[in-house]
């Protein structure tokens, strides 16, 4: 069995496939296997990664049943994997050299979970370092709580909660039937939220190691532009509200659950107003998406019982939430 099982999803992305693939497969640790999903791709991707299974033994590649959502994706690369931890990279970033030895590492030497990496992000124009800010730490979730957890690293202005930044032990998504979430966006924060809450060790790592690339063409933001994003943040909310009820798991996320739906509505406003949205038109689109959504019930929580630290944040909940008011009272 190998220790690590690096997924990567892959739909139309020939241009930038091949550099993805070189710098996963030139990692100087060597016991993993590389699980390239294709989501049937019309570019060329499939080619690519035919003639990279053929040149390296540890590459899987497989095509989804159908087209589908990249959650699909997701789901599919995990049920294929047999490696102790899993990682995804996505298949338009990249990997630096040394990641997984110095992830391996630590995990060894701390019998961690999860071990967490620093990010850049990489524009084409400038480099913005380490954007996360997380320092060196070791964190023991069985004793701090994962409410201390959540509350200081993924809702932190930077938060660092994506799949591809970390390592993550596969037996705790096994244990506790975690899989990926029926939703057009976020899928990956709502699979790292849950298998985080099931750790007792997780291992930050200040070196910076993923190359998060900001492209016009990306797949996040080609998604951004695609779907009514306000209202894909909030369904994938309810999404996850439904799994942790489904579950029984009210009690763990109880404490969780105001905190994160302020993360959500920050998350809406951000990426409105990166595809060109001036503040007015993000803060309509939130309104709207908040109408039939469960979050706003949490974000009278978070309101009242003075979670939200970030002042424009706080504003624009608190403006949110008497602008459904005004509605309902009409």
């Amino acid at each position: 069995m190998p220790e690590l099982s690096i997924i990567i999803p892959v739909y139309n992305t020939a241009q930038y496939l091949r550099a993805c693939l070189d710098s996963a497969l030139s990692q100087s640790f060597v016991n993993f296997e590389l699980i390239c999903v294709d989501n049937h791709s019309s570019d060329g991707s499939a080619d690519i990664l035919r003639d990279y299974a053929k040149k390296d033994s540890r590459i899987k590649y497989l095509m989804t049943d159908a087209h589908g959502r990249a959650t699909e994706t997701r789901q599919f690369g995990l049920r294929a994997a047999s490696g102790e931890f899993i990682t995804y990279i996505d298949s338009d970033d990249s990997v630096k050299p040394g990641m997984y030895e110095h992830m391996f590492r630590e995990q060894k030497k701390h019998d961690a979970d999860i071990v967490v990496c620093n990010y850049d992000l990489v524009y084409p124009d400038r480099i913005s370092h380490s954007y996360s800010d997380m320092g060196d730490e070791v964190i023991n979730i069985a004793e701090t709580g994962y409410q201390y957890y959540f509350t200081k690293y993924f809702c932190m202005p930077r938060p660092n909660n994506y799949l591809w930044s970390r390592i993550i032990r596969r037996g705790i998504a096994l244990e506790h039937g975690i899989e990926f979430q029926p939703v057009d966006i976020s899928e990956d924060t709502i699979f790292t939220m849950f298998c985080t809450a099931f750790a007792n060790r997780v291992v930050h790592i200040s070196d910076s190691y993923y190359n998060y690339f900001q492209r016009e063409d990306s797949t996040m933001r080609l998604t951004i532009r695609s779907k009514n994003i306000a209202d894909s943040y909030a369904r994938a909310f309810d999404c996850a509200e439904r799994y942790i009820n489904s579950h029984d798991l009210q009690e763990v996320f109880h404490d969780i659950m105001p905190m994160y739906a302020a993360t959500r509505v920050r998350s809406i406003i951000f990426y409105i107003k990166l595809v060109g949205n001036d503040d007015e038109a993000a803060f309509n689109n939130l309104a709207l998406a908040l109408k039939g959504s469960g979050i706003p019930m949490y974000l009278r929580r978070a309101v009242s019982e003075s979670l939200i630290k970030d002042g424009d944040l706080k504003k624009t909940i608190v403006r949110a939430l008497e602008h459904l008011d005004r509605e309902k009272n009409r």
